[in-house]
């Protein structure tokens, strides 16, 4: 079996790195895992709790920081064959998630593959926004050896491009040949875009879930979508698009008629994920 090595930038993370890694640290995987930390001038104890779960730290001043840079850096230090990218607050939603990711790489054409980020039945985390399935899993495998991707329009190819580094497996060599852009976001867009560009084989896999959530103020979530326009507009020429307004309200509204124990606050309040 492959060996897969774990990169997680981290940045005071310790609220939340403690679950990540004790998550991975419960994998039925059997090839061999290492894990390394990417921190970023933690002033917490992140760096402690990552060595005493066997994570290997590297250290990245704050100004160095790059969402694309500083995972290539990661990406050098790295020995697996395979790299997994997740994040400080996110977790592996079950033993075999990164199982089901690495088999994919038997087809030595596949260069990546990307999960899904889903909100756990937590009470604590937005219950309008739990994780359901409406129909089963089915891997997707894109590729378009004849450049057949430029043709399609910018936002099929958006769609497309979902890739995301909160839960993704590479090649290594993949990330050798074509290393992520130095930018502030979407590096893991831009590198499927370009992949696929190549003709590359890429799969996006629906069955491989991992947990993440925020609570996040307005104002936060108001100049991330702003950034996220910007990039769509920067990678594929997309124009911004205004989102509905009431439809979200109405699926809350009707969270709460469906179960009377949940408050208005807890369903309706500004939460971005």
């Amino acid at each position: 079996m492959f060996s897969i090595s774990i990169i997680i930038p981290v940045k005071n993370g310790a609220s939340t790195l403690k679950k990540c890694l004790m998550a991975i640290e419960q994998q039925q995987y059997n090839g061999s895992i290492e894990i390394l930390v990417l921190d970023s001038a933690s002033i917490d104890n992140s760096c402690e709790i990552a060595l005493q779960n066997r994570a290997k730290v590297i250290n990245i001043t704050a100004d160095e920081f790059n969402h694309g840079l500083t995972r290539n850096e990661g990406v050098a230090k790295a020995t697996g064959e395979l790299v997994y990218f997740t994040v400080q607050d996110a977790w592996l939603s079950d033993i075999t998630t990164l199982q089901k990711m690495a088999v994919h790489f038997k087809d030595k054409d596949v260069q990546s593959v990307t999960g899904i980020q889903a909100i756990p039945h937590d009470v604590d985390k937005n219950p309008s926004l739990w994780f359901k399935r409406s129909s089963q899993p089915v891997a997707e495998f894109l590729q378009y050896p004849k450049g057949d991707f430029r043709a399609f329009e910018p936002l099929r190819q958006k769609q497309i491009c979902c890739w995301d580094n909160v839960n993704a497996m590479y090649r290594k060599s993949a990330l050798i040949n074509l290393p992520f852009e130095k930018t502030n976001l979407s590096e893991d867009m831009i590198w499927s875009k370009y992949a696929l560009e190549l003709g590359w084989k890429l799969v996006r896999d629906p069955s491989v879930v991992v947990y993440h959530y925020h609570h996040h103020a307005f104002s936060y979530s108001f100049k991330l979508n702003y950034m996220v326009a910007f990039e769509d507009r920067k990678i594929f020429g997309l124009k911004p698009i205004y989102p509905s307004v009431f439809m979200p309200f109405l699926k809350r509204t009707y969270t709460i008629l469906k179960n009377n124990s949940l408050s208005f606050s807890a369903v309706c309040l500004p939460t971005f994920k």
